[in-house]
């Protein structure tokens, strides 16, 4: 009976693998695999959060003379997108996974230092801290293509500040809004860990599923007599044995009603 190996999950690698242990034997083939597209991914969610930046800085300028805090929110908008242009013009000279999940690192711990730091000195509201504290641990979790492990330096530096901000004995007007943006903080967190984790894993399943099919495509040389296929080191074997160690498959013998007058003519007999 022919098995698929993305049916069950008891066979595909543990969910915390995923999350922060380190890499195995195959995870350097199978970050290769994916390099180009996640290049794209990283490079077109970086261009989308530059875009945003710009038109949040332009949306600002009128009450530059009215707001606090805004010139201060302004440089350091223009500075994540310098950074973020850093990140794209690395990953094209440097093609690498580690490129990848060092660039991503960096402007992911960047852009939390930039949002903590902004909150820490300007006039915000509670409101602001939980929208965009949320949308950061979401984008930086979710949607760059890299464990979690590498983004661990950020979102405890993005923690840490907004709780200096949110426990601030001075902003009173924080005290009703506490509990509810730490806990979306935290839910937060937890279901975007699990969520990429379940997504590189997905990936990590679909990349070994395809490994093994093509190691049955192409040409098979096969005995033209007694069927038996030759291996990469030059012997034959069985073709059971050889399609049960390149693959998920395992077979179970019988006889089909061709084979059995030659085999059994004593039951062809009977029957006839």
């Amino acid at each position: 009976m022919a098995t698929n190996s993305l049916i069950p999950a008891q066979h595909g690698p543990p969910l915390w693998r995923f999350i922060y242990a380190k890499p195995r034997a195959d995870e350097g083939k199978f970050r290769l695999h994916y390099l180009d597209a996640d290049i794209k991914q990283v490079r077109s969610i970086t261009l989308t959060i530059m875009a945003l930046l710009v038109v949040m800085s332009l949306a600002d300028v009128p009450s530059m003379a009215n707001g606090s805090g805004l010139e201060l929110g302004v440089a350091l908008r223009i500075m994540m997108i310098f950074i973020g242009a850093a990140l794209i013009l690395s990953l094209e000279h440097w093609r690498s996974a580690l490129t990848i999940d060092i660039g991503v690192a960096g402007f992911a711990f960047f852009t939390a230092s930039c949002i903590a730091f902004l909150h820490t000195t300007a006039d915000v509201s509670a409101a602001r801290i939980g929208t965009i504290g949320t949308l950061f641990i979401f984008i930086a979790n979710i949607t760059f293509p890299v464990y979690s492990m590498y983004l661990l330096p950020a979102i405890l530096v993005f923690l840490v500040g907004e709780s200096f901000v949110l426990f601030d004995p001075l902003r009173e007007s924080f005290s009703e809004h506490r509990p509810i943006i730490v806990i979306s903080f935290v839910f937060a967190e937890i279901i975007s860990v699990f969520t990429s984790a379940h997504l590189q894993r997905t990936r990590f399943l679909a990349f070994r599923a395809l490994s093994e099919v093509k190691t049955l495509s192409g040409m098979i040389p096969i005995c033209a007599n007694c069927k038996k296929i030759r291996d990469d080191d030059g012997y034959y074997q069985q073709l059971e044995h050889y399609i049960s160690t390149h693959s998920e498959a395992s077979f179970s013998h019988g006889v089909c009603p061709d084979c059995i007058p030659e085999l059994y003519p004593e039951i062809g007999d009977r029957k006839r």
